[in-house]
């Protein structure tokens, strides 16, 4: 199985997986088809990673918006204890 997020594994074992995945996927197969396999996982992998680059924008924009519901709410806090704090005065 391959590492995921959550897991990802030693360097070494990634390059193992690729290297074994690699030569399981290209022995007995001809130039023509070394040449489809290889256009096609190239293809897969730019996918992949532009579904990446989606999602890391996604996450940054709602902890933004969660970093400034949270600052909103402090500064609401912070106005109460400056009121409650002049009452008295």
């Amino acid at each position: 199985m391959l590492p995921v997020a959550s897991d990802c594994g030693d360097a070494d074992e990634l390059v193992l997986t690729a290297t074994l995945a690699a030569l399981a996927l290209s022995k007995g197969k001809n130039s023509d088809e070394l040449n489809l396999i290889g256009n096609f996982l190239s293809t897969v992998g730019a996918l992949v990673l532009l579904v990446q680059a989606v999602v890391g924008c996604q996450e940054a924009r709602q902890s933004e918006q969660e970093t400034a519901a949270r600052l909103d709410e402090l500064e609401g806090q912070v106005k109460k204890l400056k009121a409650c704090g002049a009452s008295k005065e």
